[in-house]
């Protein structure tokens, strides 16, 4: 099953086109010299920022951006933006890293791989390739975000090593909810409702993890929270959400959020979703009585930004018992 994340590439595009979006991205570094007419340029926001000096007047001054210090850097670093594949990036960005070992951009240059390896839904990529680019830079929120939500969607409650994944994502995720509430973003230009989807992603991450370790006490408050940030958001938070509160035999509470992940979940690509929301949605029905009370629960769906499709239960008994959460497989 492909590896899709709750917010994922809203998180990618949005932190890479937000973080240098107050630089000026049509100069290049010193030395350098413009792009040769119809070469493929990078996506907004990628491009080393260039050091602009702010109007007179203007907000207080930004944290400098990351820059390139020679043209050959700046092309080696572009060169990683227009791989044509994610392992040819990763290769680049390795040279890069070994060749310009204080280069500001190391980071940047691994988010980058991280983003087309997320494309690929390789989450053991991602995870190499956001480690790396956290080890460079620490207060990266991208990288953060996708390091927890891929080892919350990879960890299973059998793994040998389950509790230092654990561990990783609480402080990853912990971390970048620290930097979002300090405004690591919406100084950056990010809106309420962006920076609300970032932490739902994070809060997410956290749920996500303890559902599939079945602490479902421990996840009902990160997935509440979750969808309390971005009610319109993702399908599988609220149904990891139901099955949480499922297992603690909340049932009314378990119908609405089931309810509210089959509404979601009827965009294209959530067949598995939805399967699986249905099926939970009928149990519960049988179980509590009555029907969902969920607000806004006819309201039409909106397509998320991304999400883990679950598989649907294969237990014969399944509609008698509360179903759980299964990490991805690729």
């Amino acid at each position: 099953m492909k590896l899709q994340r709750v917010a994922l590439i809203i998180a990618l595009l949005l932190f890479a086109g937000m973080a240098f979006a107050q630089s000026n991205p049509s100069s290049t570094p010193a030395g350098s010299s413009a792009p040769a007419q119809g070469a493929q340029q990078p996506a907004p926001g990628t491009q080393p920022a260039q050091g602009a000096q702010p109007a007179q007047g203007a907000q207080p001054v930004q944290p400098a951006a990351p820059q390139a210090k020679t043209k050959d850097e700046y092309d080696a670093f572009m060169q990683i933006q227009n791989a044509p594949d994610p392992a040819t990036a990763e290769g680049l960005a390795i040279a890069f890293e070994t060749k310009y070992p204080q280069s500001q951009l190391k980071a940047m240059a691994y988010n980058m791989v991280m983003k087309k390896y997320s494309d690929t839904n390789n989450a053991d990529k991602v995870l190499t390739t956001g480690r790396k680019a956290v080890s460079f830079d620490p207060d990266n929120v991208q990288a953060l975000l996708l390091v927890s939500s891929s080892l919350a969607n990879t960890t299973h409650d059998t793994d040998i090593d389950r509790d230092e994944k654990q561990a990783e994502l609480k402080k990853d995720a912990t971390h970048a909810i620290e930097l979002l509430n300090g405004g690591a973003l919406t100084r950056l230009g990010a809106t309420p409702e962006q920076n609300n989807a970032a932490l739902s992603l994070a809060y997410s991450s956290l749920g996500t993890m303890d559902s599939h370790l079945h602490n479902w006490t421990a996840a009902e408050p990160n997935l509440r929270k979750a969808t309390e940030l971005s009610p319109e958001g993702d399908p599988v938070t609220w149904l990891n959400l139901a099955l949480a509160l499922d297992n603690q035999q909340k049932y009314p509470d378990a119908l609405n959020a089931a309810t509210k992940a089959a509404q979601l979940a009827t965009a294209p690509g959530y067949e598995e979703v939805l399967k699986t929301a249905q099926g939970e949605q009928a149990r519960l029905k049988q179980l509590s009585g009555g029907a969902a009370t969920t607000p806004n629960a006819s309201a039409p769906a909106q397509k998320p930004a991304g999400a883990n499709a679950m598989p649907s239960s294969t237990d014969p008994n399944a509609q008698n018992k509360p179903q759980q959460t299964v990490p991805n497989k690729k």
